[in-house]
């Protein structure tokens, strides 16, 4: 297998694991849910809160990948009818680049949606109905990039929420 196979064999791997990971959970909290990974939006979930289109996007670093989402909020909100709804990306291993962060913004614009972009804690909140939507963060480059853990963020300004 030469470098370029390599990625694209370690980002597939990647992708299941993650998408793995949320049927285990959903699997352990008795949460239905329906898995398109071959044909649309990977996850369609039924919660007591209402139906999430959630798509999971595995990278490690910035980079073409990221560059799809965009696309792919474009797609799925033609084939789901989600004009004026949500869309939830689980993201949770790298930050977004500023090109990407501003195309999903005009997606958003576009179509009257909000993209919600997950780290794994939030993806836990959104399941139990505590969903505090918060920014993701932006890479300012194509190297690694080490993802704030939502949670110790949270638990370190010890956020309330207005009322």
């Amino acid at each position: 297998m030469d470098k370029a196979q390599l990625a694209v064999h370690n980002a597939n791997r990647r992708g299941s694991e993650l998408e793995d990971k949320v049927c285990t959970y959903l699997n352990k909290y008795n949460i239905g849910y329906k898995y398109t990974p071959n044909n649309g939006i990977d996850f369609i979930i039924t919660t007591e809160f209402g139906i999430v289109y959630m798509d999971c996007v595995s990278t490690g670093v910035t980079g073409s990948i990221d560059e799809k989402i965009p696309t792919k909020i474009n797609k799925y909100v033609e084939k789901y009818g989600l004009q004026g709804g949500a869309i939830h990306i689980l993201h949770p291993y790298s930050g977004l680049n500023e090109v990407v962060t501003e195309s999903i913004r005009s997606m958003e614009r576009l179509h009257d949606i909000e993209v919600h972009i997950l780290d794994w804690y939030e993806f836990e909140e959104l399941m139990d109905g505590n969903f505090r939507p918060t920014k993701k963060q932006i890479s300012t480059n194509a190297s690694k990039f080490a993802v704030p853990n939502t949670n110790a963020i949270r638990a370190f300004f010890d956020f309330t929420k207005c009322t």
